[in-house]
């Protein structure tokens, strides 16, 4: 080796060249999960089901479309207690049908049979309005029915009502008060027929009164006794009504009267009646009691000239009653 030689630079050490850059590759996307095994096949239903006894059709598809038609026997699906119903429910064709329908009967209720109403019709107002299975249902018995006093229950009427109201699909509440509609009205004949006989009668004691004057009494008896004696000769009640109407009635009175003058029969006597002959003394109490046809009125009026007539026929009796 020269000591007076330069000494060199070591060369560098040679570099590889990279190789090309590969293109990156994006990972892999994560595997499929592996589908499940397949289940093992279902034994497949017999091809002909076994008979069954007329089932009803049913409709198991959409029972509404969006245009709110409704599908064919789109009630076959409701219910047994809708199938009496079936023919109704049929004619109803989309949802707005049916809101029209119930929209109809909020309003307006059940329609009332008719002669020609279906029987699903009738039946169905007849459970709305409670309507009895028979005319018993309606109770109009003696024990049910509140009568007017002095009324009799009549059977045969009530049978009768209650009949006609099975009928005509009437309710049970319409037929009680009807039942006591015509009892109230029933009640006021009666009334009205006790207050004309009232009337009838002291009527004709006016009439008598005017006629035989201070006589009245001692007539109005032989009257009632003569009418009882007849009565009693036909075979008749003295005390029948009827005759007691008559004995009331002025022109039998005076027909009587007439007849007592030709049999000379005993005035005296004493009969039953309006006419029965009392002391002076019973009569003035009578009179003051109200118990007086004739005189009572007369005694208790507010006329001036009807009191002063009172006070003197009391005045008489105090005399005759030595009083």
């Amino acid at each position: 080796m020269d000591p007076n030689a330069t000494p060199s630079t070591p060369a560098a050490p040679a570099q590889s060249t990279p190789p090309p850059a590969e293109p990156q590759t994006p990972p892999a996307a994560p595997a499929e999960p592996s589908a499940p095994p397949a289940a093992a096949a279902s034994t497949p239903p017999p091809a002909t089901p076994p008979a069954q006894p007329d089932p009803p059709a049913t409709n198991t598809g959409p029972k509404i479309g969006a245009d709110g038609k409704l599908a064919e026997n789109w009630f076959l699906d409701l219910g047994d207690e809708f199938a009496p119903h079936a023919k109704d429910l049929s004619k109803h064709k989309d949802i707005r049908s049916i809101i029209t329908e119930l929209d109809y009967y909020r309003k307006n209720g059940a329609e009332y049979p008719n002669a020609s109403s279906p029987q699903n019709a009738i039946d169905r107002f007849r459970k709305i309005a409670g309507v009895p299975e028979s005319p018993e249902g309606y109770g109009l018995t003696a024990e049910n029915v509140k009568l007017p006093e002095g009324a009799e229950f009549d059977a045969e009427l009530a049978s009768s009502i209650a009949e006609v109201a099975h009928k005509t699909h009437t309710p049970p509440a319409a037929v009680a008060a009807i039942v006591e509609k015509f009892n109230e009205v029933q009640a006021k004949r009666m009334i009205d027929a006790q207050v004309a006989h009232a009337k009838a009668q002291q009527a004709a004691q006016d009439a008598l009164v005017a006629e035989w004057k201070g006589d009245f009494q001692t007539n109005a008896s032989t009257v009632r006794h003569i009418a009882g004696k007849l009565a009693e000769t036909a075979g008749l009640e003295a005390d029948d009504p009827s005759i007691q109407m008559l004995a009331n009635t002025p022109a039998f009175a005076r027909m009587m009267f007439e007849v007592s003058k030709l049999t000379a029969e005993d005035r005296i006597a004493t009969p039953s009646g309006f006419g029965d002959l009392k002391s002076a003394t019973q009569k003035i109490a009578d009179i003051k009691a109200g118990n007086d046809p004739v005189w009572s009125p007369k005694y208790l009026s507010r006329n001036e000239q009807d009191k002063v007539a009172a006070y003197e026929h009391i005045k008489k009796l105090r005399e005759q009653a030595g009083i």
